[in-house]
């Protein structure tokens, strides 16, 4: 009799605390509310390499690009009998037959084209070559059909590759690369704040070389979509010294386009 009523009050006991844990915990999940999104704030910078709270501002850095696009020099596009020779990773072996071939040269605004049958280049694209000058825009546009590795047949394809056309020898900051970077961080006094790096854009300004090696003639091309930034990155093309000018095959002096852009030194 005293082992049944012993039994009794543990079972009585255990209920309770079951049935207080569980009104426990309904009670601490009634009272949690989960974070609005638009207020909650992280307390990390979410750029891998800058992992740190509450960042300071950063200075930006600056890049000298040549071009935009492939590149070919003016001698090696002159001498040019087919495609293949234009860049060395064309593709001939996956080329079945060809629909179509179009070469266009582009300038100030204005584009000329000329038609071919296959990876030949015909009298008329040469001479299209050769009336293109430096800085400018060969677009080569192939349309062919090349072989379905499954169902065995023809498929269309299509190929655009677009070159820049550069001098021999290009323009020269004097002292190189290093004088060159040296140069834009003594001459930049710009900072871009942790708010703007989230919707900052990639800007590029580009700039001639000329025959005596001054540069001018700069223009945005991108903008960063700040215009303090913008302005710094067109006043340092202003205050740079003189470069050593562009050389042709020849060995005389040519103008050359390049190109400034403007970012973060992060991600």
């Amino acid at each position: 009799m005293k082992a049944k009523l012993f039994l009794i009050i543990i079972i009585t006991a255990s209920m309770g605390f079951i049935i207080y844990g569980f009104s426990n915990h309904q009670e601490k999940e009634s009272s949690y509310s989960s974070p609005n999104p638009n207020s909650w704030k992280p307390k990390w910078n979410t750029c891998a390499s800058q992992m740190q709270p509450n960042p300071v501002d950063r200075e930006i850095f600056y890049l000298l690009k040549g071009r935009p696009h492939r590149t070919i020099t003016q001698g090696r596009l002159l001498d040019a009998q087919s495609l293949d020779e234009l860049f060395p990773d064309y593709p001939y072996q996956w080329i079945k037959s060809y629909n179509s071939v179009k070469i266009s040269h582009s300038s100030f605004d204005q584009t000329l084209s000329e038609a071919g049958t296959d990876q030949r280049i015909n009298k008329a694209q040469k001479k299209l070559l050769q009336s293109a000058e430096l800085s400018s825009e060969i677009t080569i546009e192939v349309n062919y059909q090349t072989e379905n590795s499954v169902t065995q047949e023809l498929d269309d394809r299509e190929m655009k590759i677009t070159f820049v056309i550069i001098p021999e020898f290009e323009a020269q900051y004097p002292g190189g690369e290093e004088e060159l970077e040296r140069f834009l961080k003594v001459n930049s006094q710009s900072k871009i704040t942790p708010e703007q790096q989230q919707d900052l854009w990639m800007a590029r300004v580009s700039f001639w070389v000329d025959e005596k090696g001054k540069p001018g003639n700069s223009e945005l091309v991108i903008s960063s979509g700040y215009p303090d930034l913008d302005d710094d990155l067109i006043k340092l093309v202003k205050k740079m010294p003189n470069w050593e000018p562009a050389k042709d095959a020849n060995g005389e002096n040519v103008r050359q386009k390049l190109y400034l852009l403007i970012g973060t030194d992060g991600c």
